[in-house]
Parts: structure tokens; C-alpha cells; sequence
């Protein structure tokens, strides 16, 4: 699969680090809200981010990234789809939605820093619900290994 250099350049090219964080991985922001659950129901629970400035966000795609989630020091790898989930009619608005990996937990409310790492692949609509899972199982893997040769950010 070929991945759009002008994207990934632009991706790099988030935000500021956010205050606290070392690691030069560039960052966002935002709080944890309520989402349609349709990512537990495919069998990849994801946390639904209102960044704090969409500005900021890189362009739609799946993402390796790392999260945050405040006030803990702890960073977790994760998997993160920005985007309006083509393979869903329904959806209209720009979502930011992040699978966090090992980790199941009730974060609604709670505030993340998420750097993002590496683009994946660009959005896409999938034909059925099982390509879709497929590839996203695809994407996790490919960004656990993406995040095995990267430092992991550090709150200071």
C-alpha cells in the first residue's frame, strides 16, 4: 500500500508539545466523550476525543500514536482513527477515535495528550463490517510494531 508522502510530512506537523511532555513527539489535547459504540461492538473499545483545537489534528487517516490519560504519568500505545468513518453513513462530523492498547478502562470525561507517531494508512470505507475488522486488527498490529521502534513520550 502506498501512503502520501505530502500527508505524512503534513501529519508530523500537529502541535506544540503540550506543557509537561518531553519526548519532541508533537501533540494534541482533548477530552474523552461519549461516542455510537460501535468500536466495542467490532471488538476494538476506542476512547472518542474532542480535541481541545481541531487545528491542530493531522489529516484523516489511522494513525500509530501514543496516549495519555490525565492526571496519570503512564503512556499507552494506541491505534487512532481521524475521520468521519466512511463505512458508516450515518456519520457526518470529523472524529477522533483512539483504540488504546492493553488497556480497558472507563474514561469518559477524562482529559488525554495523544502524540501521534506514524501515519498507517489513509481513511478508507470498507465493503463490509468484516473487512473493516480485519484491516483495523491489521492496523493494530502494524502500530504496535511501528511503536516498538519508538521512544515512548514522558511526563515530567
Amino acid at each position: 500500500m502506498q501512503i502520501d508522502e505530502h500527508a505524512l510530512a503534513d501529519s508530523a506537523m500537529v502541535t506544540a508539545a503540550a506543557p509537561g511532555v518531553t519526548g519532541g513527539v508533537p501533540s494534541f489535547t482533548g477530552r474523552v466523550v461519549g461516542g455510537n459504540g460501535r468500536g466495542r461492538l467490532l471488538g476494538f473499545p476506542t476512547a472518542n476525543v474532542a480535541p481541545h483545537e481541531e487545528a491542530g489534528l493531522p489529516p484523516d487517516g489511522v494513525y500509530a500514536c501514543w496516549v495519555a490519560i490525565q492526571p496519570s504519568r503512564d503512556v499507552f500505545g494506541a491505534t487512532m482513527s481521524i475521520g468521519n468513518n466512511p463505512t458508516f453513513d450515518d456519520v457526518a462530523e470529523r472524529r477522533v477515535e483512539v483504540f488504546i492498547h492493553d488497556l480497558a478502562a472507563d474514561l469518559y470525561g477524562r482529559r488525554v495528550v495523544v502524540w501521534v507517531a506514524q501515519l498507517l494508512r489513509p481513511m478508507r470505507r470498507f465493503s463490509t463490517l468484516d473487512e473493516l475488522i480485519d484491516h483495523t486488527a491489521a492496523d493494530v498490529r502494524r502500530s504496535r510494531a511501528a511503536l516498538q521502534r519508538m521512544p515512548r513520550p514522558e511526563i515530567e
